[in-house]
């Protein structure tokens, strides 16, 4: 029954990431440590079975508001001579989606960068103040996020100052309660604990991001199940990126498909859309 009928779709879900497939439907996850290097099948992990590509697991990748995906086709204006079954010519397919979820994969993804983490240890900075003239609610910035809850030292080369009175601790470094100019080859030293969790992320550092995308949910009109592949999709630099915002940030990532095509099938596969036809509760 599920071929005959045509419900009205409104469609919600999770979305997951996961390591791309390689143009001949192979696990490829290339020089990108990201999705892991031990993959001791990945020789047979996504090889064609009933003639179907074997997407791998991917990571729940959070709530997204969209997922679009978007083919550009080229008509042939040429007469068939028999040479060739094909109407027309996939020239690409583009997708775009709009991420509601700010964890570090997903920003390191959309900006290609490598996320590393402060371990919790024991730190000081020494930033240079030589000839600086800073005013009041200036800031001295540390290398790494502040434990606020840990100790902070402030010593400056040339003087004494206190906490609160001088200087206020923050979580991105010290904020002068108090104008400052500083002497000749003077510097302040910042001691310091640094947060556990804390994260950092260097843009485009990676040359470039591979992923899958998964969508699985259920299409409300109906309560069926839902799934939309994407076997290689490559992430293109986000056009803007909102830093500061008046609603929710939203992360917009685009993206471009490139086909999978292994020796068993006759023409390359982008993307596949599947359906169930028991109601999900």
């Amino acid at each position: 029954m599920g071929l005959r009928t045509n419900p009205h779709y409104f469609g919600r879900g999770r979305l997951h990431f996961g390591a791309p497939l390689s143009s001949a439907g192979l696990v490829d996850v290339g020089d990108d440590a990201t999705w892991g290097t031990n993959w001791p099948d990945q020789a047979d992990a996504a090889l064609l079975s009933g003639g179907l590509l074997r997407t791998p697991p991917g990571r729940f990748a959070g709530n997204a508001k969209a997922l679009t995906l978007t083919p550009t086709l080229e008509q042939l204006n040429v007469p068939d001579l028999g040479e060739t079954d094909d109407s027309d010519i996939i020239q690409d397919v583009m997708g775009s989606i709009v991420l509601l979820a700010h964890g570090a994969r997903n920003l390191a993804d959309v900006l290609r960068a490598a996320a590393r983490q402060s371990t919790g240890a024991a730190r000081t900075d020494t930033v240079a103040t030589g000839g600086a003239s800073l005013d009041a609610q200036s800031m001295l910035f540390t290398a790494e996020v502040i434990d606020t809850t840990l100790a902070v030292a402030v010593t400056p080369s040339w003087t004494t100052w206190q906490e609160d009175v001088h200087w206020q601790r923050d979580p991105m470094g010290v904020r002068l309660l108090q104008g400052v100019s500083g002497p000749a080859g003077s510097s302040v030293q910042i001691e310091y604990f640094t947060e556990g969790e804390a994260y950092w992320l260097e843009a485009f550092e990676r040359p470039r991001v591979h992923m899958s995308i998964v969508y699985a949910g259920v299409n409300l009109a109906d309560r069926t199940p839902v799934r939309v592949d994407c076997y290689r999709a490559q992430i293109r630099p986000a056009e803007d990126f909102a830093v500061i915002s008046e609603s929710t940030g939203e992360i917009r990532i685009s993206f471009r498909l490139q086909p999978v095509r292994p020796p068993a099938l006759a023409r390359p596969r982008w993307f596949r859309v599947m359906r169930g036809n028991t109601a999900h509760a």
